[in-house]
């Protein structure tokens, strides 16, 4: 069963209209470390279906072993990062 979409109101509407009218060069992004390598993105991987996900997601992971021949991640300083899809 899917979830009503709730409307937005003329306040919310209003302050969206507000941030789309601010230039890009204006927006403070200092705190949000920029993604210079999208190699290994995969487009619409939230759109596809559960199986194809699932493929997706586990080339994604062979790709990522291979770096590290042991695959363990916790040996280095950085992980890679979780909940952030297209910055394998």
């Amino acid at each position: 069963m899917k979830s009503q979409k709730a409307e937005l109101t003329q306040a919310q509407k209003d302050e969206l209209k507000a941030f789309a009218s601010i230039p890009d060069d204006e927006i403070d992004t200092s705190d949000i470390p920029e993604v210079l390598d999208w190699s290994g993105a995969v487009r619409g991987l939230s759109l596809m279906s559960p199986d194809e996900r699932r493929k997706a997601m586990e080339e994604l992971r062979s790709r990522r072993s291979k770096d590290i021949p042991s695959g363990d991640w916790t040996r280095y300083e950085w992980a890679p990062p979780t909940g952030y899809i297209g910055a394998y």
